[in-house]
């Protein structure tokens, strides 16, 4: 079919759903009590349908009801698909502008990304949300940076050093703890203090925020 050419000319919607209804309720009159549409329209367009498509789709001889013929089976069978898709696209269409959808700048602080990341990606999933993340790993200073030039649209990082510019939510309370080996005399401890590390040796991200401690 060509719609450019206008070689097949399209039938208007309402009238396959006029015959829809007619096929459903098995006469014109029964459809247009039903649909509230008067019995000359629905008569019509029926016509309308049956010549633009060269098929004949009821018998019309037996009185007060119309039978299906072998194409008008088809026909209908095929029309039904055709309204149900036109009415799955409808209420897409509708709730487009009710939908998230697109693309997320989304800053990560480095140290944090790996393990959080993929929650997030996990949970765009599960409530199937057409959203897509473009991640952007760096340290704290680089991300109020990137915040406050609008090259991100947010960021998950510690409240540490904030630009005034950057307006932060909590969304997690972590506490700091240290690793150990189970045989240091301060893994037995519930709790250590900065007094008890001062003087120990300490592996750190190379990062400028880790000069602060």
């Amino acid at each position: 079919m060509d719609l450019i050419s206008g070689k097949s000319i399209l039938i208007p919607y309402r009238h396959l759903i006029y015959t829809l209804a007619v096929a459903e309720h098995g006469s014109v009159q029964a459809a247009s009590d039903r649909i509230s549409i008067s019995q000359p329209a629905l008569s019509a367009a029926i016509q309308k349908v049956e010549q633009n498509y060269g098929l004949k789709i009821f018998l019309r001889d037996r009185p007060n009801k119309l039978v299906l013929t072998p194409d008008g089976k088809r026909f209908i069978a095929r029309a039904k698909v055709l309204m149900e898709g036109a009415e799955e696209f409808e209420d897409n269409v509708r709730n487009l502008s009710n939908t998230l959808n697109g693309t997320i700048q989304l800053g990560c602080f480095t140290p944090t990304a790996a393990f959080i990341i993929p929650l997030i990606l996990q949970a765009l999933k599960d409530r199937g949300l057409d959203i897509s993340l473009e991640v952007h790993e760096a340290d704290l200073g680089e991300l109020n940076t990137m915040l406050s030039q609008g090259s991100i649209d947010l960021a998950l990082a510690y409240n540490m050093s904030p630009s005034p510019s950057v307006e932060f939510e909590t969304l997690i309370e972590a506490e700091p703890y240290v690793l150990l080996s189970k045989d240091d005399p301060l893994a037995s401890k519930q709790a250590v203090s900065l007094t008890d590390l001062v003087d120990r040796d300490m592996i750190s991200l190379s990062l400028p925020i880790t000069q602060q401690f």
